[in-house]
């Protein structure tokens, strides 16, 4: 699939920044959450690079209910997922996504999840909220475009 200039660059920035995270040795947070995150199990991907997109699209919540260490494996497949997807799905995985980047939150699980990511993961999560804003503006999605602007500022 042929993506334009910008979603390569961006994409480019994605994999190096998050090149090195390896799997979590458990995704679910807690029994209760092993439900959202079955697929991603069951796919045994070793890289974040080889999770099947139609994982992602399928376990939109899935970053809802795991672990930081799977968050952070999870969190370039997701924006990868996005990149390569815009406008031809109709998966919840994007909000989803924006809900869990677009800024500071009260939930600790989330503050966990977002302490875990290295100054360079947070470049590629700003620059990828720089990206898509526009595009969910133009798509009419007001409310997840003011949520990505939010957490470009937090990121920066």
């Amino acid at each position: 699939q042929r993506v334009p200039k910008a979603s390569s660059t961006l994409l480019a920035q994605i994999r190096g920044a998050f090149q090195a995270v390896p799997p979590p040795s458990r995704f679910a947070h807690c029994e209760e959450c092993e439900m959202w995150v079955e697929a991603i199990e069951a796919s045994d991907s070793t890289t974040w690079e080889s999770l099947p997109e139609s994982v992602i699209e399928q376990e939109h919540a899935a970053l809802t209910a795991v672990t930081p260490s799977g968050w952070l494996f999870l969190v370039p497949a997701y924006m990868t997922w996005y990149i390569r997807n815009v406008g031809s799905s109709d998966s919840n995985t994007i909000e989803h996504l924006v809900y869990q980047l677009g800024g500071p939150s009260e939930d600790e699980h989330i503050q966990q999840c977002h302490a875990a990511l290295s100054p360079a993961q947070r470049g590629a999560v700003r620059a990828f909220l720089e990206f898509i804003q526009p595009r969910l503006t133009a798509a009419g999605e007001s409310q997840l475009a003011a949520i990505a602007q939010q957490g470009t500022s937090y990121w920066s």
